[in-house]
């Protein structure tokens, strides 16, 4: 079987409730994994000296935003979690 011709079924890795290796959806992961790389780009950019061209005040409110929003995408990753958690438990009784 040559790689050119063997074909991936895309759509089972896409579904909402597509559970890899482990219980929680690669949707979840991905949700987590951009919640804090946008805490971390926010506090970086709060402490760090003058970046590029913006000057303190710009640096500052931008990275007060990115750390909102990424308190904002982590909550709602967990609520997710613990909702895709209690379905399971419901769908298991």
């Amino acid at each position: 079987m040559s790689l050119v011709n063997s074909r991936i079924n895309w759509e089972v890795f896409t579904k909402p409730g597509f559970q890899g290796n482990n219980k929680m959806s690669l949707m979840n992961i991905f949700g987590f994994a951009m919640s804090f790389v946008y805490l971390g780009i926010g506090i970086f950019l709060i402490i760090s000296k003058e970046f590029f061209y913006f000057s303190s005040l710009q640096q500052i409110g931008l990275g007060i935003i990115l750390v909102a929003y990424g308190g904002v995408r982590f909550y709602t990753a967990l609520k997710k979690k613990r909702e895709s958690e209690m379905d399971e438990n419901d769908n298991d009784e």
